[in-house]
């Protein structure tokens, strides 16, 4: 559990974030290898705030230096969101929670359950323009300040590690 409350979601959400850890398999390759997807960063616009709805635009970089995105809505499901995809991709949904925020409110932890293509996973987010310094350190320590159990930090993959 977080240990200081939230604010609302349609306040701390909105704007673009950068991902800088994962545990999620979209985001990393096999040992060595450089990932097909790289730079991952979503980007949360404000529909509605209550009922809370967001417009949600995932992008990365392929590596030949194309751009691909997703785009989904999200809108409230229990104690999270659930996404659900546009267009072709109205089929699928995921839902997901951010489980910690920092102080400022410029680092998230997000969690996301299993869907029919992919595991449970946990992605740690800076929002874009932010400089955050000792990340690493800070949930190798604590994790729970961000709302992470041991496990979910001890295996974090922190993107700027990877090759490529």
């Amino acid at each position: 559990m977080p240990t200081r409350p939230l604010p609302p979601l349609a306040d701390l959400l909105p704007g673009t974030w950068r991902v800088v850890a994962t545990t999620f398999p979209m985001w990393l390759a096999p040992t060595g290898r450089t990932p097909r997807r790289l730079s991952p960063v979503f980007t949360y616009g404000l529909r509605s705030a209550d009922p809370l709805e967001l417009d949600d635009t995932v992008s990365w970089f392929t590596r030949r230096g194309s751009e691909r995105t997703l785009l989904g809505v999200d809108r409230p499901r229990g104690d999270g969101l659930r996404w659900r995809g546009k267009g072709l991709l109205s089929v699928l949904r995921s839902d997901w929670s951010v489980t910690g925020a920092s102080e400022g409110e410029d680092l998230i932890a997000i969690r996301f359950s299993r869907t029919l293509t992919s595991p449970p996973g946990v992605d740690v987010l800076v929002r874009d323009g932010t400089m955050i310094e000792d990340i690493r350190e800070e949930l190798a320590d604590e994790p729970h300040w961000l709302g992470l159990t041991d496990a979910e930090a001890e295996g974090l993959v922190w993107l700027r590690d990877l090759p490529g």
